[in-house]
């Protein structure tokens, strides 16, 4: 009669999943690649910062009781703030892009890790299982050694 435990430690009607060292090289992976993004953010962070600095700066340096020059100048000043803020808009929407792209990686790292906890849990049980199996063959072995004898 076959017990239901094939070689491998495995019920016979389990489906396999990843193992113990697959979960484990993903979550590696995955944790590679949150301090890509982080660094990334942190890269994208200062670059604001030095937008938000260099507009500031400008704005600063324009006094407002200056006397009105040549329209060409102010124009070209007003044409550069432009572009600074949305150099500066085009920053905060790829920084709120890595931090969301960041925390769907957490979320899958995190499931990741509750399915690594969950199958070393049902790999333990079914360990115990074969053991607890060998121990019951190995006395059915022995009674019916010791009824032969």
């Amino acid at each position: 009669p076959q017990s239901g435990v094939n070689g491998s430690g495995r019920m016979g009607g389990l489906p396999a999943g990843p193992s113990t060292a697959e979960v484990e090289q993903q979550l590696a992976q995955e944790r590679g690649s949150n301090s890509l993004l982080r660094d990334k953010l942190q890269a994208l962070e200062k670059m604001n910062y030095d937008l938000q600095k260099e507009l500031n700066n400008f704005k600063q340096s324009q006094e407002p009781n200056r006397p009105q020059g040549d329209s060409f100048t102010i124009a070209d000043l007003n044409s550069q703030i432009k572009k600074l803020k949305e150099q500066q808009a085009h920053m905060e929407l790829e920084v709120e892009d890595v931090r969301r792209a960041g925390g769907e990686r957490d979320q899958r790292l995190q499931q990741e890790l509750r399915t690594g906890k969950k199958l070393a849990e049902e790999n333990k049980r079914l360990l115990q299982l074969n053991e607890s199996l060998k121990l019951e063959l190995d006395e059915v072995l022995r009674d019916r050694r010791d009824r032969a004898a």
